[in-house]
């Protein structure tokens, strides 16, 4: 049996050490489909934000409120220092649907694109907060195909206001 991320771009095996990291940060025991959400929103140099825009979500209060759900779980979940993390049931079904839906795209390889729309998929957290945006995934699939075919060019336009506005 192959590795399990072992198709997994560079950016998708960053996020997913991201959603792991946003768990242990917070004390958690689980890596959940909110975590991945939340470090496919924060990354950087990703085409997900930029997705995200064309479809016309506001991506601040989407991570916003993302952040959010994630502090909001704290509590329970505290672990002691030797812990182990678990991967929740949901976030299992997307790492298991990105290859598939990946393919669909003809891509050999997950990259974060096929991520987040393996959350918007699935049932869970995840695809409940997006839903409240009104996210429609088939909007979000034309936009992949579209920026693929090269019929959106100015997808890295956003990415500089971004960057200029940390400093």
């Amino acid at each position: 049996m192959a590795t399990p991320f072992n198709n997994y771009t560079t950016k998708a095996k960053e996020a997913i050490h991201r959603a792991h990291q946003l768990a242990v940060e917070r004390g958690q025991n689980q890596v959940s489909v909110v975590h991945l959400l939340a470090a496919l929103l924060s990354q950087e140099e990703s085409m997900v934000v930029p997705m995200l825009e064309q479809v016309e979500i506001d991506v601040a209060h989407l991570s916003d409120s993302v952040f959010e759900m994630i502090e909001g779980t704290t509590g329970a979940t505290a672990v002691s220092p030797s812990f182990q993390l678990y991967l929740t049931p949901e976030l299992v079904r997307v790492f298991e649907a990105a290859p598939r839906i990946a393919a669909s795209f003809n891509d050999q390889f997950v990259s974060p694109e096929h991520l987040v729309l393996g959350l918007v998929e699935h049932p869970g957290p995840a695809s409940e907060i997006l839903t409240r945006f009104r996210l429609d995934r088939t909007a979000l699939a034309r936009v992949l195909t579209d920026i693929k075919e090269g019929k959106i060019r100015d997808v890295e336009e956003p990415k500089k206001p971004r960057a200029l506005s940390r400093f």
